[in-house]
């Protein structure tokens, strides 16, 4: 698949300068006395600030939802929750995840159409009431194992040029909205709002003004009720689909068809399901260069003057790790050609030449990207950064053919022990701390495991312990982990 820029992606995308902060960070662990070979991210805190400001300034009157989904890092999800975000969980364990982050029930939507029993159970014990349905099955089976769930009734929405289509497997029509709303009362189920989801990384806007103006009839529909069969009505979800590259033109889409579709309801709630919005631009992803081969090598007759691919490129990342994407989106982000110490190289006068990157696994199908100009011949040992590779990627990754799944994350912060990752001896105590802690979680787990999320809840801390990269951060950590632990025997 091209690399390419489209459907949504940020003009941004396709340019070859790395942030100044970035930069540092990706040169100083290159150059640190341990010889770094492994695939990494570097994340941007400072962006993630910057996004939930420029969202209050857009679209103050609609509350975020984050989708967990998109990117269920520790860290990231823990700055979100500290600034009031609520979240969309689509499984017993992302809300767990958020759970465990002490986030209060209210402040999580239980968003998945199809839940198994146990997901409803789980719900229902830890005080998650609001959820979604879009069918008769669904409802009834939230009558029989959650009939205090606040629900909410998914409508049908589609914008054909995002870049993935959710209308073929969600959301229903005015008829059969008419029908559940029906059914719902005559259950004794209370349907609290409406929702919609457009599509990930929407592209063309009016599809919100349709969505809004669809989810007015269906409100109406409910308002025409008898007082005794009215659903309590009070939330409109308008979902996701937003990213940095078309945010701003959404957000005034969205906020004159609220006006024009519900300027006389002011007493509604109005929430959204945002994911890549904020997490697809806070990370690079950054592989080093297995080996390279000359096209021509192939014996396929392609010239260097036709501008096709030159070459191969062998990367330690691949599509059953970090980049799924490029294969159920065909979306590939322009990465950035560095040598062994992080430093770009110089664009080739006529803008380099096209090449094939592909994935480390033994799978044919693992190839990220065709066409992927560089201004020259990567070697080995040079790296690719690739930009905006927040959303999903490590998420939905694997460990096919033994390799992992899960990179180290380097943070960015306003706090400057977190932007260098110099190894120190307080480090290397660390270290040791962590090593106590890997052990100790399988005690807990084999002292406690009547108590739910005990080994969930020490893997957290871990995770953090692992991700952070200052001293003060980690030291945290590890200091929640011991508690925790502390706390299961006793």
């Amino acid at each position: 698949m091209p690399v390419v820029n489209q459907k949504g992606i940020p003009p941004a995308c396709a340019g070859g300068v790395i942030p100044s902060a970035v930069h540092t960070v990706i040169q100083e662990h290159l150059q640190t006395g341990i010889r770094h070979k492994e695939s990494f991210f570097v994340a941007d805190e400072p962006f993630i600030h910057n996004q939930l400001k420029l969202w209050e300034s857009k679209l103050s009157d609609v509350e975020p939802f984050y989708a967990v989904k998109c990117n269920d890092n520790l860290r990231f999800l823990r700055i979100l929750a500290e600034h009031g975000l609520g979240f969309d969980c689509a499984s017993q364990s992302e809300m767990q995840r958020i759970l465990n982050l002490g986030v209060e029930p209210h402040r999580i939507l239980y968003a998945a159409p199809f839940k198994s029993e146990d997901g409803i159970l789980y719900a229902k014990q830890h005080g998650v009431t609001q959820t979604m349905f879009d069918t008769e099955d669904e409802l009834r089976k939230l009558a029989d194992y959650f009939p205090n769930a606040e629900l909410y009734l998914r409508l049908w929405a589609d914008d054909p040029s995002s870049r993935v289509r959710l209308g073929s497997k969600y959301g229903v029509q005015l008829p059969q909205a008419k029908e559940l709303l029906v059914l719902a009362q005559e259950l004794n189920m209370k349907v609290i709002g409406l929702c919609f989801h457009v599509g990930s990384s929407a592209a063309d806007f009016d599809a919100y003004r349709q969505a809004i103006a669809f989810t007015r009839e269906v409100y109406d529909f409910n308002q025409s009720l008898r007082e005794d069969q009215r659903h309590p009505i009070r939330t409109i979800d308008i979902g996701g689909g937003f990213s940095l590259g078309n945010f701003e033109s959404a957000a005034t889409v969205i906020r004159k068809s609220i006006r024009q579709y519900f300027g006389d309801e002011k007493h509604l709630r109005w929430v959204a399901e945002p994911g890549r919005y904020f997490a697809e631009e806070a990370f690079y992803l950054v592989c080093r260069v297995l080996g390279t081969r000359p096209r021509a090598c192939l014996g396929n007759g392609i010239g260097a003057d036709e501008k096709l691919p030159v070459g191969d490129i062998h990367i330690n990342d691949g599509i059953y790790h970090n980049f799924l994407n490029a294969l159920t989106e065909q979306v590939v982000p322009q990465p950035i050609l560095l040598n062994c110490t992080g430093t770009p190289y110089v664009s080739a006068a006529d803008n380099g030449d096209p090449y094939t990157v592909w994935g480390q696994t033994c799978d044919s199908f693992d190839k990220i990207a065709t066409n992927c100009v560089l201004p020259r011949r990567a070697k080995v040992g040079d790296w690719l950064c690739f930009p905006f590779m927040g959303a999903y990627t490590h998420v939905t990754g694997s460990d096919f053919n033994g390799f992992p799944r899960l990179k180290k994350i380097i943070w960015i912060s306003n706090s400057p022990e977190d932007v260098s990752i110099a190894v120190s001896s307080p480090l290397r105590t660390l270290r040791a701390l962590q090593h106590y802690l890997v052990r100790a979680v399988g005690l807990a787990e084999s002292t406690a495991s009547e108590r739910e999320g005990i080994g969930f809840k020490v893997n957290d801390e871990l995770a953090a312990f692992n991700s952070s990269v200052g001293l003060v951060d980690r030291l945290l950590a590890g200091l929640r982990a011991l508690h925790i632990l502390s706390g299961s025997r006793h």
